[in-house]
Parts: structure tokens; C-alpha cells; sequence
């Protein structure tokens, strides 16, 4: 099936933690597929599921969350479907904000 997820690479995900770029990259590019896959079948375009996939690993790396995952505690692709969509509802809610006053004229 493709997109489907695989077997979690565990070394590379504990090298990901240590901050070993080329780890990083790996994992991305191991995995970016399966999320693109999974939004898509929540009813995205293409381009809207690549950018809110890129957005899912941008939130990885920048507030350090591969530091929370755990082998022990949950499966990775748990821990990624959590963040995926976490980074869907901030998403829609953005979307749906309405502007500083309200469409009303001041």
C-alpha cells in the first residue's frame, strides 16, 4: 500500500533526538510520505497536504518533540499521528478566525 507506514527506525529516531541532521532528513524523508497519504484521505488537495505535512515536521524539529518520543510508551507512528493532527486543528482554527473586529466597520 502506498504511503503506508513501516517499521519505525528507532536508531535513527534516537540519532533525530541527539540533533544529527542527517538523521533528521532521514526520518522526514521516511515518513513524509505516509503523513502526506493520511491527509490526503482527510480530504486535502495535494498542495494543501504538503504544506500542512511540512508544517507537521517544522513543529517537530523546532519545539524539540522527538525528545518526547518513547519506544517504551506508545509507537512512533502514534506519536507522529498525534502531531499530525494537532498541526490539522491549529490549522483550522487559524482558517476560521475571524479578523480583529468582526467584519464591522469601526
Amino acid at each position: 500500500m502506498a504511503g503506508a507506514f513501516s517499521t519505525t527506525i528507532w536508531n535513527t529516531i534516537l540519532q533525530a533526538k541527539g540533533g544529527r541532521t542527517a538523521a533528521v532528513n532521514q526520518g522526514v524523508e521516511k515518513y513524509r510520505t505516509p503523513v502526506v497519504a493520511f491527509l490526503r484521505s482527510k480530504g486535502y488537495s495535494t498542495e494543501d497536504a504538503e504544506d500542512l505535512a511540512q508544517d507537521v515536521f517544522l513543529t517537530v524539529v523546532r519545539d524539540d518533540l522527538l525528545a518526547k518520543a518513547d519506544r517504551e510508551r506508545s509507537r512512533f507512528r502514534t506519536f507522529l499521528l498525534a502531531i499530525v493532527k494537532n498541526v490539522m486543528a491549529n490549522a483550522g482554527r487559524v482558517r476560521r478566525a475571524s479578523k480583529r473586529g468582526g467584519g464591522m466597520e469601526p
